[in-house]
């Protein structure tokens, strides 16, 4: 394999976006929000890959933001773990995991699941939303922030 076939296979775009589904890859950051661009595309499932960040808000059908890893940045400095900057709004469930912080709120037809608070790791645990939450079913983990305005 050469220098430029290696390259090419180790290479991928920050998102990968389907006619079903949507995903960000864990460690990426997004400049804008994720939203339909055309009829059709709310009804994408979409996943948040670990410690990764959103500028803006998410529409989708079933929404999972992963918990955050044990990510660097650079050779000091670890991802403080994934970042919505907007609200999370879903036709179907959505599911929350451990250090992940939502600017806007979350808004869902279906179940709502936010993993519980986690202290006893050097992962990012937290878990914090600013805004309300509202589903059908609503779970929420010990330790979850929210600050509802």
């Amino acid at each position: 394999m050469t220098g430029e076939e290696n390259q090419a296979v180790l290479s991928r775009s920050v998102i990968e976006e389907t006619a079903t589904s949507v995903r960000l890859h864990k460690g990426q950051e997004y400049q804008s929000g994720i939203l339909p661009k055309s009829g059709g595309e709310q009804y994408r499932d979409i996943r948040i890959g670990a410690s990764s960040l959103v500028k803006g808000s998410i529409v989708g059908n079933n929404i999972i933001i992963d918990s955050a890893e044990n990510i660097k940045i650079n050779k000091s400095e670890k991802a403080p773990g994934s970042e919505v900057q907007g609200s999370v709004n879903s036709l179907g469930d959505v599911e929350i995991g451990k250090g992940v912080w939502i600017g806007g709120g979350i808004i869902s037809l279906g179940q709502v699941k936010i993993q519980s608070f986690l202290t006893d790791s050097d992962v990012p645990g937290h878990v914090l939303i600013e805004g309300g939450v509202s589903g059908s079913n609503v779970i929420i983990g010990n330790g979850v922030v929210i600050l509802a305005q």
